[in-house]
């Protein structure tokens, strides 16, 4: 797993917001395919994790990217 954004936020007690961030799909879930010799986004099931830290996710969320059709 690795940290793909980070936003400071500071809340008073009781108080809450929306935070909304961008994430380029193409750089953050890139991995280098040996066989085409570039950068691809493999095509499967991952997990978005949300909190104060890696051992305080409080919100999950899971999507999934298709294979490309060429």
């Amino acid at each position: 797993s690795s940290d793909l954004g980070f936003q400071r936020v500071h809340l008073a007690p009781g108080e809450r917001r929306t935070v909304a961030f961008e994430l380029d799909a193409q750089q953050a879930l890139r991995e280098y395919d040996q066989a085409r010799g570039a950068y691809a986004v493999q095509p499967g099931a991952y997990e978005v994790r949300i909190g104060g830290s890696s051992a305080d996710a409080r919100v999950h969320g899971r999507f999934t990217v298709g294979a490309d059709r060429d």
